[in-house]
């Protein structure tokens, strides 16, 4: 049930990031046929930027299709959901901006490109989003207008007059205006599913935690094994036992290599009927141990404890016995 609701998590999350990754590219595509133009010179290029254009959009547009491979081929390597999207958001942000800077700043007409994040990353990420990116989004444009009202020249114009720049950023700050109210008005009721994803995350976050806490309050010894015997899972106890403190250099690794013994009794009882048994060392150690199989995950539970000294008592009782019975 569990493996159901993970493989089912996981084609919601593919199928999303699928979704951005090829909107993405569509949007590349269909920008590549004005800047190929202007960057073979087919067209007069108005109001871009002067110097190194030709250098400066070919990085924009290897810069653009390189992140969107990675992000397509390396999303599954991410543990936090939430991280890799705001690095979506980020990466779009700063191609955006590096766009608009180099095609006519403030006059530039791919500024709706902004909005067109804006509108996507709000629906997906939820309102607070769209507001935090509506905020970074008009301080660019903001930095921008008094750098173009300052260093005009670098676009190719002689003066950029206040009145044009009042113009223009009022034009954009009411797009953006504009877009997180059909935002607010688009989601209405509705839990989206990213947000869901993200909370479900989170919990996850927090049960994986309390169970590792769980885990290593026990005073006994856990390793959890595949069916090829090696280590999933490892408690403190274990590591004390093996000799260990980094779990990293343990999970993942055969328990053949790390305690021959332990390995052998697992071999020889993984497919029995799970019951207490006691174990003993070459090097005089007793070990009460006992081996459970998880059947629907194909894992086994390998749960003991050292009763070296308990057995020491034992015997000593017996012996102390015989002498008051003598």
């Amino acid at each position: 049930m569990e493996e159901s609701k993970k493989f089912s998590v996981s084609i919601i999350l593919e199928r999303i990031v699928v979704k951005l990754c090829v909107i993405r590219l569509v949007v590349l595509g269909l920008i590549l046929v004005p800047l190929l133009l202007a960057w073979l010179e087919l067209v007069q290029p108005v109001n871009y930027f002067v110097h190194s254009r030709q250098e400066l959009l070919t990085a924009f547009f290897v810069l653009g299709f390189g992140l969107n491979v990675c992000f397509l081929v390396t999303w599954k390597y991410f543990t936090s959901l939430r991280l890799f999207f705001f690095l979506q958001l980020a990466s779009d942000f700063f191609l955006t901006s590096f766009l608009v800077l180099l095609t006519g700043g403030l006059k530039s007409s791919f500024s709706f490109l902004f909005l067109v994040i804006l509108f996507l990353y709000g629906r997906t990420l939820g309102q607070r989003v769209a507001l935090h990116a509506s905020f970074g989004i008009g301080l660019f444009f903001a930095c921008l207008a008094i750098i173009q009202y300052v260093y005009p020249r670098f676009w190719g114009l002689e003066i950029f007059s206040s009145g044009e720049l009042i113009y223009y950023l009022f034009l954009h700050f009411l797009a953006i205006i504009l877009v997180n109210v059909l935002i607010k008005l688009g989601k209405g009721q509705e839990e989206d599913l990213i947000l869901q994803l993200l909370e479900h995350e989170i919990v996850l976050g927090h049960a994986e935690s309390l169970k590792k806490q769980v885990f290593d309050w026990m005073l006994s010894g856990l390793l959890v094994l595949n069916e090829k015997g090696h280590i999933s899972a490892i408690n403190k106890k274990a590591q004390e036992f093996i000799g260990t403190t980094d779990v990293k250099q343990v999970l993942k690794r055969s328990l053949r290599e790390l305690s021959p013994e332990l390995f052998s009794y697992w071999q020889e009882n993984r497919d029995r009927t799970p019951r207490l048994r006691e174990i003993r060392f070459n090097d005089g150690r007793i070990l009460g141990i006992r081996v459970t199989s998880v059947p629907d995950e194909n894992l086994y539970l390998l749960i003991f404890r050292d009763i070296t000294e308990f057995r020491r008592m034992e015997k000593r009782l017996q012996q102390m016995e015989k002498l008051v019975s003598v």
